[in-house]
């Protein structure tokens, strides 16, 4: 048998184990849509605020917090993954909020592992919105193409948003992009937060980088000036 498809049934397999047993434990640990990372003006020191994410097994009293995700399990060693190797896309996406008076400029994602295994032509991707996932920008990506898993642990990258426009929200997604070549091909990955034990790792975190919202500061640049006229006015008077 080709070592490929070999591999790829045996993923298959433990995948569906995971899941299995995950079945067996929806009363915790789930993974739940519709979750943000909330950062709030005291989380920021000098512009940048960093925050924490998670993953969790399935026994685990804490859920697994996404913003959303497609074709995605959670495994009982505390990772996500994609459940059907074959599928064209299968995606966890993040959200992360700043305060609304400002604006992210840049980030830093990390994570504490990453492993792939594929057969054929699809990559896996990171890629961030700003526009709530009208258009996504991708800032990494790797062609999934391993006779053996790969292993990336403790992995970061620091992004400048594209552009002259930003946002106050940010979302950030992982997943499989179909190639164009193969339709149907196998690609499959697993995410950790956390490789040894689930939940928190200092390896895997979001840190932004904002700067004061447009109209925000004009206010403060309308007002600084505004009082350096009083401030004219006065000593010319005395």
């Amino acid at each position: 048998m080709n070592p490929k498809y070999l591999l790829n049934a045996l993923l298959s397999f433990a995948l569906l184990l995971a899941m299995g047993m995950a079945s067996a434990n929806l009363h915790a640990g789930s993974l739940t849509n519709g979750q943000t990372i909330t950062l709030s003006e005291s989380d920021f020191s000098e512009g940048t605020a960093n925050a924490s994410w998670a993953i969790y097994s399935p026994s685990a009293s804490e859920n697994t917090e996404l913003w959303n995700y497609y074709a995605i399990t959670q495994g009982t060693s505390a990772m996500i993954a994609s459940v059907d190797s074959k599928l064209p896309e299968c995606y966890a996406t993040w959200k992360i909020d700043v305060p609304g008076t400002m604006e992210v400029t840049n980030f830093t994602w990390a994570t504490s592992r990453l492993v792939l295994a594929g057969n054929g032509d699809d990559s896996f991707s990171w890629q961030y919105s700003i526009d709530d996932g009208a258009t996504w920008t991708t800032f990494y990506t790797i062609e999934n193409d391993f006779e053996s898993p790969l292993t990336l642990n403790n992995q970061s990258w620091e992004v400048t948003i594209v552009g002259s426009e930003y946002s106050s929200s940010l979302l950030i997604r992982g997943g499989l992009v179909e190639g164009s070549g193969t339709s149907g091909d196998s690609g499959y990955f697993q995410i950790w937060s956390n490789p040894t034990a689930g939940g928190t790792n200092p390896n895997s975190y979001i840190s932004v980088t904002a700067i004061p919202e447009a109209s925000s500061f004009g206010i403060l640049v309308g007002a600084s000036c505004l009082l350096t006229l009083l401030a004219k006015r006065y000593r010319s008077r005395h």
